[in-house]
């Protein structure tokens, strides 16, 4: 089993270290002076998120890991979060494409790491459905394709001989990213018109990137102190509507002197669900837990978008 000890130096490897999430994870391992190598086809991530990093990461243009290890030898830790990102998928092609990215994929990492390296792996409350206050064991009922790929993907995961832990991700929201919290702040900022689903009713739990790094980065220690569960969510326990939120980001925008072009619609898209909240048994551990409060994670947002910060990606665009 792989020790932990801050500080010390682990050979990881992070696969999709160039996206939203992975690239705050790169940043963090390499301040702990740990050896880090990045690999990304960049289909989603972008080059830019990491390229102040290209002294101290090695970096491989390549989705295949395979030829990775050969050359590296083994790794101490692999963060699995490259992924096909959640995307409304319409058609047979587009689903296999999708398979084999999420599922195929983490196969194939899979089976390169020996018995002494940790898997990481990023799945999401996606697969759950709609619910809320869900905890790890609530039934697993995909409300779209790309969770039941992430739902599969655990399944090959959980059934390999390599030690893992699987961390199911609420909506995180931070610089780079991808949500809709993001997309409002950059709508605000550039006085641009944002749609609001389902009257502004759907309810989701928000959590800062870098709350979730700090549980990436002490997956090792929870390996060792959670020897008998190994899935943990990984949420605030913070259940905010769409309405709630428009009004935390106005008061801020307010202040900074913005006015919010928000439209509420009654619709929403296909496999959008209205309610998704977690539980987390992960505090329990007392290894992690998270401290940014959303007013916290918003204001960060305003500061990141004044100063030109990459654009979200609209809901059409997904």
């Amino acid at each position: 089993m792989v020790s932990y000890a801050g500080g010390s130096n682990l050979r990881v490897l992070v696969t999709g270290g160039s996206g939203f999430i992975g690239s705050h994870l790169v940043e963090a391992l390499v301040k702990e002076k740990h050896d880090v190598t990045v690999v990304d086809d960049f289909s989603s991530g972008r080059l830019e998120n990491i390229s102040h990093l290209l002294g101290t990461v090695k970096v491989a243009r390549t989705n295949v890991a395979e030829y990775l290890f050969p050359v590296n030898g083994n790794f101490d830790i692999v963060y699995h979060l490259a992924a096909r990102p959640w995307a409304v998928t319409k058609d047979s092609k587009e689903e296999k494409e999708l398979f084999n990215s999420n599922v195929d994929g983490t196969y194939n990492i899979l089976r390169q790491c020996s018995k002494d390296t940790l898997f990481v792996f990023t799945s999401s409350a996606n697969l759950y459905g709609e619910g809320r206050k869900l905890k790890e064991d609530a039934p697993i009922k995909p409300s779209s394709f790309y969770g039941y790929t992430k739902a599969v993907a655990e399944d090959v995961i959980t059934l390999g001989k390599v030690p893992y832990i699987i961390f199911r991700l609420g909506t995180v929201v931070g610089p780079r990213g991808r949500c809709f919290p993001n997309r409002l702040v950059w709508c605000i900022v550039n006085q641009v018109p944002v749609q609001l689903f389902n009257s502004g009713e759907t309810v989701r739990d928000i959590i800062d990137v870098r709350d979730v790094v700090k549980a990436l980065i002490v997956a090792p220690k929870l390996n060792k102190e959670a020897s008998t569960q190994r899935i943990f969510n990984l949420g605030r326990r913070c259940e905010i509507s769409g309405k709630e939120l428009v009004s935390k980001a106005s008061f801020i925008a307010e202040q900074r002197g913005y006015k919010v072009l928000c439209e509420e619609v009654p619709w929403s898209p296909q496999g959008f669900v209205k309610e998704s909240t977690l539980k987390t048994t992960l505090s329990k551990y007392e290894v992690w837990k998270p401290t940014y409060t959303l007013d916290q994670t918003l204001r960060t947002l305003f500061d990141y978008y004044e100063k030109g910060g990459i654009e979200p990606p609209s809901w059409e665009s997904l």
